[in-house]
């Protein structure tokens, strides 16, 4: 399961990286314009994709009374399950900082570093290099059966980065900074994903998962609208 996520999150490192180069060579080169059309085109091909998606087997029927349950039955698991409710409660705090990196990662290119709109994309793709590294670095733990300790690493590292960019500002140690909070990120991911699936029962780990999900927006939103502050 571990070795899975690791590939999950591989890819998602990759992407982390060429989707801010590609919109920052974009940009520099063309109009904000033509980085949304591109932008649009690359999210219709990734829905032909995810509709080519099937499921093996037929779905057990519901009855009426378990398909009115359906929207509570993560939230109910999430409740009655402490390791869930710590580790969800982990990744929601993480998100906000994830939502207020979204901002500030502008302000730190334009106005602190100097290094005008492209920068943004330059510095979000160092996150996605980092996240590649860190694709190296959880692939030696994949077997384990404990993963609180990178969970909590992983943690740091997206908090003690930003900390010291604060009080270093400066273009060099900023770039390796935000690779470090990168490697935190694919830590928390791959560590806090695998924590949720084991802690979840199979029969409402989607669920769970849809639960799940919907804090990570709600916190990544509430980041975003804090970072003004």
């Amino acid at each position: 399961l571990t070795a899975a996520n690791v590939l999950a999150s591989g890819v998602e490192s990759v992407a982390l990286f060429a989707g801010p180069a590609l919109g920052a060579l974009l940009l520099s080169v063309s109009s904000p314009s033509t980085v949304f059309a591109v932008t649009a085109c690359l999210a219709l091909v990734a829905v032909a994709l995810v509709a080519r998606i099937g499921i093996a087997g037929d779905p057990a029927p519901e009855t009426t009374s378990a398909r009115s349950h359906t929207l509570l039955a993560g939230w109910r698991t999430i409740a009655a399950e402490a390791q869930l409710r710590v580790v969800i409660a982990l990744f929601s705090i993480q998100t906000v900082v994830a939502g207020m990196l979204n901002v500030l990662v502008v302000a730190l290119a334009i106005e602190v570093l100097d290094i005008g709109t492209a920068g943004v994309g330059w510095l979000a793709g160092m996150i996605g290099i980092g996240a590649t590294i860190g694709v190296f670095v959880v692939a030696g733990f994949a077997g384990r059966h404990r993963l609180a300790g990178p969970f909590a690493v992983g943690l740091l590292l997206w908090g003690i980065p930003l900390v010291l960019i604060a009080a270093w500002p400066e273009l060099a140690p900023a770039i390796v900074l935000l690779a470090l909070l990168g490697i935190g990120n694919t830590l928390v991911d791959v560590a806090g994903i695998t924590l949720m699936q084991r802690s979840a029962p199979d029969a409402v780990l989607g669920r769970v998962f849809g639960a799940f999900e919907t804090l990570v927006l709600l916190s990544m939103g509430v980041g975003s609208l804090l970072a003004p502050l």
